[in-house]
C-alpha cells in the first residue's frame, strides 16, 4: 500500500548530531525539540565521548556513533585536539558512521502497526566533516548548524584571506590593525587559540567551511533582527556555493519548550532561591574565565 502500513503516510524523522562539548550540544538540543515539537520525529546521533543521557530525553532515539578518540586526548579534554581526533578516526573506519547513520535513516523502531519515520535530512554540527562525507555517500541531505553568529561564520570563512594578506599569523606589531575586509575587526578580534597551535585552528577552520560549502544549507543560530548585514554579507558570499538555505533561525532556546535536560553534568540549582529571595537589581554576575578553552 502506498503510503506506509495501512495507507497511512509515515512520519518523517529529523537527524542531528552535535559536536560532544556543551556549547554545541544545547543549541543543537534545542533545535531537535523546536523539531519534535512541529511533528517531526527525531533521532539523534552521539559520540561515546561526553554521551549524551538517552533517559533524559524520551521523547528522541539515540543512536550511538564510535568515535574513536584515544584515551589520552579525550583524557585532556581540549577542543581542537578531540575534533580533529574524532575525524581522523571516523575517516579510518568509515564503515561503523556508515553504519550508524544507516540505522537511522531506515528506523523501524516506531512500534508494531506503525509506519517507519523516513530521514529527511541531518542536521550535523560543522565541525563534523567526516560524518557530513557518509551521509552525502548516502544519499542523505545535510543542513550545517551554527552554534555560533553570523558574523563568526564569516571570520572562519575569512581564514584563508586573512593568511593571503598577511593578518595571520598574528604578530604582536599588528594586534590593533583593522582588518577592513571584517570591519570592525582588528586582528586581536580575529579566532586564536592560547592551547592549540595556531595551525591546528587553520586545519579545524577550513574543515568546517569545507562542511558548510559541502551541505544542502546552514542554520545559524542568530537573528536576522540582530545581524541582518551580516547575514547578507554570508549569502552573497556563499552565492557561488549554491546553497538553497541560509537561515537565522535563533535563538533557538526560544523555539523549543526544552529547558533542562541537555547539561554534561548535574545541574546544582541550590541558588535559585536564595536568588530569588534578593531585591531586584542587586546581584552582579560574573562568569567564569574561558581563556584556556576556545571554542569553534
Amino acid at each position: 500500500m502506498a503510503g506506509g502500513v495501512g495507507g497511512r503516510e509515515p512520519r518523517r524523522r529529523a537527524l542531528v548530531f552535535p559536536l560532544p562539548f556543551q556549547g554545541h550540544i544545547d543549541p543543537m538540543m534545542h533545535l531537535a525539540g523546536a523539531l519534535h515539537a512541529r511533528g517531526l520525529a527525531v533521532t539523534v546521533l552521539h559520540t561515546r565521548f561526553n554521551a549524551l543521557r538517552p533517559a533524559r530525553h524520551p521523547e528522541f532515539r539515540f543512536v550511538e556513533v564510535p568515535d574513536g578518540v584515544p584515551a589520552d586526548v579525550a583524557r585532556e579534554g581540549k577542543i581542537i585536539d578531540v575534533i580533529l581526533a574524532m575525524n581522523a578516526a571516523m575517516e579510518a573506519s568509515p564503515a561503523a558512521v556508515r553504519a550508524a547513520l544507516a540505522s537511522a535513516m531506515n528506523d523501524e523502531a516506531e512500534g508494531e502497526g506503525r509506519p517507519p519515520r523516513r530521514a529527511a535530512c541531518l542536521f550535523v554540527d560543522g565541525n563534523l566533516l567526516a560524518v557530513q562525507r557518509v551521509a552525502e555517500a548516502l544519499g542523505l541531505p545535510t543542513l550545517v548548524l551554527r552554534t555560533g553568529s553570523a558574523a563568526c561564520l564569516r571570520c572562519f570563512l575569512a581564514f584563508p584571506m586573512l593568511h593571503e594578506k598577511g593578518y595571520l599569523p598574528p604578530q604582536e606589531s599588528n594586534l590593533y590593525t583593522p582588518v577592513p575586509e571584517l570591519p570592525p575587526l582588528r586582528v586581536k578580534d580575529l579566532f586564536l587559540s592560547p592551547v592549540s597551535s595556531h595551525e591546528k585552528v587553520r586545519e579545524v577552520l577550513a574543515r568546517i567551511t569545507e562542511t558548510v560549502r559541502n551541505s544542502s544549507g546552514i542554520v545559524i543560530n542568530t537573528s536576522e533582527a540582530l545581524e541582518a548585514a551580516e547575514m547578507e554579507r554570508l549569502r552573497a558570499e556563499l552565492a557561488g556555493a549554491h546553497l538553497p538555505l541560509l537561515l537565522a533561525a535563533g535563538p533557538l532556546h526560544k523555539l523549543s519548550s526544552r529547558s533542562a535536560g541537555s547539561s554534561l553534568l548535574d545541574q546544582d540549582r541550590s541558588c535559585i532561591a536564595w536568588l530569588d529571595a534578593r531585591p531586584p537589581g542587586s546581584v552582579l554576575y560574573s562568569p567564569p574565565s574561558n581563556d584556556k578553552q576556545w571554542n569553534p
